[in-house]
């Protein structure tokens, strides 16, 4: 199956995951009756709230805020049913403050408080959300303050036990086999990287375990995992979303490395820079400057490396298709967030970020295999190219043949500086008998034919590992390594036999056949190229004294 079909199919798999969590999450029924209050300096305590006459405050409608810049939302509600086995669930891992307010007695209230921004969490059970049991026949109002330092959007339920396990069941399997695609794309990267040592592929696995971790901490399961403090979680949340920022684009520029224009790197390193600052003051909580300024990272980064990618694109680099596809699906999760947050998207809005890092290292991975094949077929094409050069330089254009260049490098390498104990190579001086006559009676075309096909039958008995070459005019050369004169004589009267055999000059008129004398002799201790050549080609200038048509060995 193709690639693109493989992408798709995964693609499709995903969305509907997300689309049977939506409605599973979607669908629960209604126990209380809920009203809210927008605290909007996000100041006013409990005992406020149970002092003041707020009851006018209170809106009972079913559009309830999200919360903004410190500002905090006190839902209140009571409850309507006389099951005993209800709980209350926030699905909203990273909000920085959740207080929640359970009514003991007619004066008392038992008080819950967690958050990633609190150091000392009282949380009822150790969940990825918060999760707080609610007695039914209670005619007392629960309290529960939620208060976060950034846009967040958060989804409140109230379910029983069973619903309670079932909804926990269902999410734990989606988001583990989520991380389970990351974890595994992230392994497969360490892998290549401790193999090929390149400082991409490095970045690319700090980047997806950056990603990997912020995602398990923004959704609740490194609190409920590795049991961290809260105030831990929140250090680990930015700063692995910092990292992974960062990572993605030194990824970036080591991926389209030589190809960024230097303005733009200098660009990104100054955002790098900045973000680290904006982290840093989130995390101290120095200012809410780095808070107010990150709004802008979610986008900005994507949208410059896709921008990277589609210059790339465009100039014929193919490997940036993948790449740029992997980061749409990051700009496309930060858009629905946004809308999340002003519209209630119900579980969608925390599905989104762990589905489209899934999907976007899904495609990197695409987008690295890509670009690793089409470095090895750019390598395999200038190795190619590379051939065919050589091939040019050390061929005869007619025969096809080695030239004589190539022979006496061969030949030099393989004599002069051979050690004297260890040299046995042969070589065999061939020539065509009465060549010149062959070209006078049937003209240099019959005689080019001539030539090529005694070239034809040299290498179809030499084979691949010896080498045929072409001296000049009508004399070959061949070189027999690792081969005593013995055989090389043998192969020497394999060529001499088949030759005579070939029907060139053969015609409806006239039946005559080609012949050649051959010389052999296998190198001494002590030859140059000079002696050697000159001991074979007095062998075969006696074959030919001899009577032509023959083999001798000097």
């Amino acid at each position: 199956m193709k690639l693109r079909y493989k992408a798709m199919t995964l693609i499709l798999f995903l969305l509907l995951v997300f689309v049977s969590n939506f409605i599973s999450y979607a669908v629960t029924e209604k126990y209380i009756e809920l009203e809210y209050f927008a605290d909007e300096t996000g100041a006013l305590l409990f005992e406020d709230i149970i002092k003041m006459d707020v009851d006018h405050m209170f809106d009972s409608s079913d559009d309830i805020p999200r919360t903004s810049d410190k500002s905090a939302v006190w839902l209140r509600f009571s409850v309507t049913s006389e099951n005993n086995d209800l709980y209350g669930e926030v699905n909203a891992a990273h909000i920085d403050e959740v207080e929640f307010y359970k009514p003991v007695n007619e004066n008392e209230y038992e008080v819950y408080k967690s958050g990633i921004s609190r150091n000392n969490n009282t949380k009822e059970f150790n969940h990825a959300n918060y999760v707080f049991s609610i007695n039914g026949n209670n005619e007392r109002a629960y309290y529960l303050k939620l208060k976060s330092y950034g846009n967040t959007s958060y989804d409140f339920k109230i379910l029983t036990y069973k619903e309670l396990l079932e909804n926990t069941s269902d999410m734990n399997m989606f988001y583990f086999m989520i991380y389970g695609i990351i974890v595994g794309l992230t392994v497969y990267i360490l892998f290549m990287w401790i193999g090929i040592r390149k400082l991409e592929y490095l970045y690319l696995f700090l980047f997806l375990m950056s990603s990997l971790i912020y995602s398990m901490t923004a959704q609740g399961y490194a609190y409920e995992i590795f049991n961290l403090e809260a105030n831990m979680s929140k250090i680990l949340m930015w700063s692995s979303v910092c990292a992974s920022y960062i990572f993605s684009v030194l990824y970036t520029l080591s991926f389209f490395k030589y190809k960024v224009n230097r303005r733009v790197t200098f660009f990104l390193y100054g955002l790098m820079s900045l973000t680290i600052l904006m982290t840093l003051s989130i995390v101290t909580e120095i200012s809410n400057i780095g808070l107010n300024l990150w709004i802008i990272n979610p986008l900005l980064y994507p949208l410059i490396i896709i921008s990277i990618a589609l210059v790339n694109l465009i100039r014929g680099y193919k490997p940036a298709r993948f790449f740029m596809f992997a980061w749409f699906w990051i700009v496309l999760a930060t858009i629905l967030i946004a809308v999340g947050i002003n519209i209630d998207l119900g579980f969608a809005t925390s599905t989104i970020y762990p589905i489209s890092t899934a999907l976007n290292a899904i495609f990197l991975g695409f987008a690295t295999a890509d670009k690793y094949k089409t470095l090895t077929d750019e390598k395999r094409r200038l190795e190619a190219e590379k051939n065919e050069l050589l091939n040019v330089v050390i061929t005869d254009s007619l025969t096809e043949l080695y030239n004589k260049s190539f022979m006496l490098s061969y030949l030099e390498q393989s004599v002069e500086r051979e050690e004297p104990n260890n040299i046995d190579l042969s070589i065999v001086v061939l020539d065509i008998d009465d060549f010149k006559n062959i070209n006078d009676e049937y003209g240099h075309i019959q005689g080019d034919k001539v030539l090529k096909d005694i070239s034809k039958t040299i290498l179809e008995i030499i084979g691949n590992d010896n080498f045929g070459c072409r001296f000049g005019g009508d004399e070959f050369v061949i070189i027999l390594p690792d081969t005593k004169s013995e055989y090389a004589i043998n192969i020497a009267e394999l060529i001499r036999d088949k030759v005579v055999k070939l029907n060139t000059l053969n015609s409806k008129e006239k039946q005559s056949s080609v012949t050649v004398s051959l010389g052999v002799t296998q190198a001494l201790i002590g030859d140059s190229v000079e002696t050697l050549l000159e001991r074979a080609d007095g062998a075969m200038y006696k074959a030919k004294q001899l009577g032509k048509n023959r083999v001798l060995e000097l």
